[in-house]
């Protein structure tokens, strides 16, 4: 694979299994302003996932049934419990953070990717970023 194609396929796979995450705890989520937040985040994603499926031009790899399953079975058990704003936003807050770190590496590594690809990239990682920021607000 071409720096393009790998970075756009990390970015699908990123945006698409922040878009299953999202629809699960919209669905958990109990506080109307929580909700907002979320398909908010949702919202963003979704739009990033749809410009890398358009800049590929190719069929990108989906994420493995294996690893959607695990993630699932991972946020019932992490919500079974506690599915307060303040736990979920926590869960989020580490799963954005993990997305900023690889991020940035790659938008380090791939450096002959092209600027539409990385201007892509540069997008998630703000759009990572900013669900930080606004997830921090859910903390208490």
């Amino acid at each position: 694979m071409d720096q393009n194609t790998e970075m756009l396929d990390f970015i699908y796979k990123n945006t698409e299994m922040g878009l299953s995450t999202l629809d699960r705890l919209v669905g958990i989520a109990e506080d109307d302003h929580f909700k907002v937040a979320l398909l908010t985040q949702k919202e963003e994603y979704r739009k990033i996932f749809a410009e890398a499926k358009q800049l590929a031009g190719v069929e990108l790899e989906k994420t493995g049934a294996m690893a959607k399953f695990s993630a699932y079975m991972m946020l019932e058990l992490k919500t079974l419990a506690d599915n307060s704003p303040s736990h979920i936003a926590e869960m989020l807050i580490q799963g954005s953070t993990m997305g900023v770190v690889d991020m940035t590496k790659r938008l380090k590594e791939y450096t002959c990717a092209s600027d539409e690809v990385r201007a892509l990239a540069q997008k998630l990682l703000e759009t990572e970023q900013q669900n930080i920021e606004t997830m921090k607000g859910f903390l208490r």
